[in-house]
């Protein structure tokens, strides 16, 4: 094992902060364990568990044993409190987390282990646990404030995953829903409203890299303190054995003279007096700005509309320009593939529907789409429910 250096084993008894390290968080961790899966699928599954259990262990360490699976907004307001800490002075080593762009690479590298997790399982043919982690992947976007470029892209990628756990299961009604998700998130990925995040993802990049380096310079200013302190504590100590030494042979010396005075007494005492000293303390400063508040986080269901961004793209074209197109084909697939005859009728009158909806918003009237998105979301959720159940239903009694 390699020795710690010495001014490491100072700086760790000192109590000194420690610096962000953007790079730990970084997901290409675990596209390192991507490339296993193909020749040693085993390994790769036992890499990416245990990749999860030591980042949940890791960032419940560094929150004080809070749990890792808080917003950015609790990471945040820790590091406004760690930062403050540090302004006066005082050692504290602030959250990665509350940096938007090492947030968001955390919850990549999160998603994309739960992905390979599910993947691992698809191999073995345990579905269960392929379904189960392919959602986990989900559901983990689901909770965070994260850009909705990155979760658009996250999340299709686990429907993807999903879908081929449908198809090879048999369960058509399933892998048609997750197909639906995934066309209409292709739409948002195409739309003029993804352009923007694009931008503003750059842009926040951008900020949380200045945020890294300013923190990391008050943690190098507060450090550096910090050893200075110490560096004059060893020498204070020094100082002090030296004269007490002194003060002892004076003492003596003293004791040997009886009581007369000479010189060379004057002389030592003087010197002792002129060997006491005075330490110095150094202030440092430093402004952060306001965290950069997020787009709002991409909610996940296999019912679209239980997701209010893609509620949303229904009534903004500018967050897709044909989303319908999508409804209309899932609402062909369940026809021709159910034998019931009321859900074939059904499934014709949701296509009716979509094409409604897309005359209203055609004619640009906000008020008047909403409130058809509206009524359309419930008669569609109703549908897709049945669509689900009575696909897989109809499939195994075939069989």
């Amino acid at each position: 094992m390699k020795r710690m250096p010495f001014w490491a084993v100072l700086a760790f008894l000192a109590g000194c902060a420690t610096p962000i390290n953007p790079s730990a968080y970084n997901p290409r961790h675990i596209r390192k364990i991507q490339r296993l899966e193909n020749k040693k699928p085993d390994k790769a599954l036992a890499k990416y568990m245990f990749y999860l259990e030591l980042t949940r262990f890791a960032t419940n360490a560094h929150a004080g044993l809070e749990q890792p699976d808080e917003p950015l907004s609790f990471h945040q307001s820790s590091l406004k409190r760690q930062v403050a800490a540090l302004s006066k002075n005082l050692p504290a080593s602030p959250t990665p987390l509350g940096i938007p762009a090492i947030y968001q690479d955390h919850i990549e590298s999160l998603t994309l282990a739960w992905q390979g997790v599910a993947r691992a399982y698809l191999v073995k043919g345990d579905w269960l646990r392929a379904e189960r982690n392919a959602q986990n992947a989900i559901e983990l976007i689901k909770l965070k404030s994260i850009l909705p470029v990155a979760a658009a892209e996250y999340v299709k990628s686990s429907y993807e995953g999903l879908k081929t756990i449908y198809d090879r299961t048999g369960q058509v009604g399933m892998s048609y829903s997750a197909q639906l998700n995934i066309e209409l998130l292709e739409e948002y990925l195409k739309s003029e409203q993804a352009k923007d995040d694009r931008a503003l993802a750059a842009k926040i990049s951008n900020e949380s890299s200045i945020m890294v380096s300013k923190c990391n310079r008050l943690v190098a200013a507060v450090n550096q303190a910090t050893m200075n302190e110490m560096g004059n504590t060893l020498t204070m100590m020094a100082s002090m054995t030296a004269l007490t030494a002194q003060a002892q042979a004076l003492d003596q010396y003293e004791a040997a003279l009886g009581g007369m005075v000479t010189p060379q007494l004057l002389q030592m005492q003087t010197q002792l007096m002129m060997n006491m000293m005075t330490f110095v303390e150094t202030q440092v400063e430093f402004a952060m700005a306001e965290p950069t508040t997020l787009a709002s986080e991409l909610a996940s269901s296999l019912n679209p509309m239980l997701n209010a961004y893609m509620v949303e793209q229904l009534v903004d074209p500018r967050r897709g320009v044909d989303p319908y197109s999508p409804y209309k084909r899932f609402c062909s697939n369940v026809h021709s593939a159910t034998p019931d005859e009321a859900l074939k009728s059904e499934a014709d009158v949701i296509a009716q529907r979509v094409d409604r909806l897309k005359l209203v918003r055609d004619k640009g009237a906000e008020k008047k789409t909403r409130e058809e998105v509206a009524e359309f979301g419930g008669e569609f959720t109703v549908f897709h429910n049945k669509a689900i159940k009575i696909q897989a239903i109809a499939l195994s009694a075939a069989h």
